[in-house]
């Protein structure tokens, strides 16, 4: 796959799927102690999702963001993990969100 350069509006520069992923799999874990350790299975889990390899049509993988980004973070006793993608994408929020609820659906996810 070839990585495209494409000059948008700063504001539609850096969307990412994160709350997407965050949002649709309930990845915060609750059950943790304090920290990020013994995360790294479920992270790793995280960032294999099919999900995080959709973007809408027209979007471009941003230059420095070619992999997903993911890992743990821990803040006053509460745990998540997280998986990412940013891409560069002109068109609006509604479209956004309306590929990965049908990406999601097609991949099986449920509400």
């Amino acid at each position: 796959m070839s990585v495209r350069t494409v000059v948008t509006r700063p504001i539609s520069l850096l969307l990412t799927t994160a709350t997407v992923a965050a949002t649709l799999t309930g990845c915060a874990l609750l059950g943790l102690a304090q920290d990020c350790e013994g995360t790294d299975p479920r992270v790793q889990e995280l960032a294999a999702l099919d999900i995080l390899g959709s973007r809408p049509d027209e979007a471009t993988v941003a230059r420095g963001f070619e992999k997903v980004d993911a890992g743990c973070w821990a803040d006053s006793g509460e745990v998540a993990v997280y998986a990412e993608r940013t891409y560069a994408f002109s068109g609006t929020r509604a479209e956004v969100a309306e590929h990965y609820r049908t990406a999601a659906r097609q991949d099986g996810w449920r509400r």
